[in-house]
């Protein structure tokens, strides 16, 4: 089993890998076309960017695995963000790293992180009526 994958379902493994690459895809595209704006553009141009690869990440809800479904993602600003339902609550703590190692390993996801400040948020609702946010986990830096 790879390092930081310990105790996930191959489905949930294959979906993630899967994201990071969509992702990674996307993240390379936003840092080709960071380099024709001026200053004043670069936040829209950002922001568009990370729009696109959001918008490219549906449909939605998509199952990850038995516990879990991808509901959306979005952006704002600098920031990606992904929305998940869980049927119960993971080790949030060992999810952070497990996060921070996918994205900081992709090399896309942490040049936009070094260059452009580029944040990755996770957020993981509860099945609740309404829904509980039962956690957050930003990666915005890489050691």
């Amino acid at each position: 089993m790879a390092p930081g994958f310990a105790g996930l379902s191959l489905g949930r493994i294959v979906l993630i890998l899967l994201v990071a690459v969509a992702v990674g895809v996307g993240v390379q595209q936003l840092i080709h076309r960071l380099t024709a704006p001026g200053p004043e553009d670069l936040d829209r141009t950002i922001e568009g960017a990370l729009q696109e690869i959001a918008a490219g990440l549906g449909p939605f809800p998509r199952q990850v695995d038995t516990i879990t479904r991808m509901t959306g993602a979005s952006a704002r600003g600098r920031t990606l963000t992904y929305r998940y339902q869980v049927r119960e609550a993971p080790d949030f703590e060992a999810q952070r790293e497990r996060l921070r190692t996918m994205v900081c390993d992709e090399p896309s996801m942490r040049g936009a992180i070094a260059r452009y400040q580029v944040r990755y948020t996770y957020e993981y609702w509860s099945e609740a009526t309404p829904p509980e946010r039962l956690a957050e986990i930003t990666v915005s830096d890489c050691p």
